[in-house]
């Protein structure tokens, strides 16, 4: 959460270089953790780093019980994979997110994956898919 107030201050920065302390944390807490540095690495250009710390994220939410991260997950590498032009990953990505966001009445989830899908399916030219989930984020 630090980087996503200060992105300013950089992955690379970061005195443990993106490697986590896996001494004090669950599968869960690590995910989110690796969810965030992969949001921070993305603003900052890093791609490639992104993803692989996404990829990491994905692998713990597995390992973890808490669904709501699995879904931050999913919403990261949605947006990730639109970026990479994947656009049938990213529909992939933010329709799980928006499963688990409404399984487990997450508004805050939902409105941002009904934002990304609704951006996803305009830029498809999907505008009949888009238009509904623009109008569900704000309701």
């Amino acid at each position: 959460a630090l980087f996503r107030r200060r992105p300013h201050l950089g992955l690379r920065q970061h005195p443990r270089k993106g490697k986590a302390d896996h001494r004090d944390c669950s599968a869960c807490a690590l995910a989110s953790i690796y969810s965030d540095w992969s949001y921070v690495a993305n603003q900052a250009g890093h791609t490639d780093d992104s993803w692989r710390l996404a990829e990491k994220a994905l692998q713990l939410a597995r390992e973890g019980t808490d669904e709501r991260v699995l879904g931050q997950v999913h919403n990261i590498l949605g947006i990730l994979s639109r970026g990479r032009g994947e656009l049938s990953g990213a529909e992939d990505h933010l329709t799980r997110c928006l499963e688990i966001a409404e399984g487990s009445q997450d508004a805050g989830m939902r409105i941002a994956a009904l934002n990304n899908l609704a951006s996803l399916y305009a830029e498809t030219g999907r505008l009949d898919e888009a238009s509904p989930c623009a109008r569900d984020a704000h309701v």
